[in-house]
């Protein structure tokens, strides 16, 4: 995942005082950035590039965030797309989202990469055809799924589960850590 600085509301104005041409506004852009030292690769801070603090960032998060996955045994499709995130991403283990026969259930969900299961993710995303919908997501081979009340490994080769590059949701669409 890669998080790029979005140009709309990644900005505040501060008045400045009044010169020749009247008062001016002084743009302060926001950037969000992955935290290097953090162990989770989804932790991210937002930094006023001015000032190279946080402050003037003030609770505005929204972003543009890069998903990259690539087909493979986990995932039928690759998808290469920008998401316009409206809040933080969280992590999340449980949805209802629909089984590959089109069944609604809930189910159990992991981010998938190349070394296996690690953290899926959720947040509301602004979609051009859908408007706001909640986006889970996960590694870089998407992520995998199986029936809630399944307790097995995560496994490639287990045919009671199955992978997905992303789901994109109803933005009411349960969903849990």
């Amino acid at each position: 995942m890669v998080f790029y600085p979005r140009g709309m509301g990644g900005s505040t104005t501060t008045d400045l005082p009044a010169g020749p041409y009247g008062g001016l506004k002084e743009k302060t852009s926001c950037l969000a950035l992955q935290l290097p030292h953090s162990s989770h690769r989804n932790d991210f801070e937002y930094v006023n590039i001015t000032t190279g603090s946080n402050s003037g960032c003030g609770g505005n998060k929204k972003m543009l965030m890069e998903l990259d996955v690539a087909e493979g045994p986990n995932s039928p499709l690759s998808v290469n797309r920008f998401f316009d995130l409206l809040d933080e991403p969280r992590p999340v283990n449980q949805v209802f989202a629909a089984d590959p026969a089109g069944r609604d259930l809930w189910c159990r969900v992991t981010g998938w990469n190349s070394d296996g299961p690690c953290q899926a993710m959720a947040a509301l995303s602004e979609d051009s055809g859908d408007g706001v919908v909640l986006l889970i997501y996960g590694g870089d081979e998407g992520i995998r799924l199986s029936p809630l009340d399944s307790t097995e490994d995560w496994d490639l080769s287990n045919a009671n589960q199955w992978g997905e590059a992303c789901l994109l949701l109803d933005k009411s669409a349960p969903a849990s850590e």
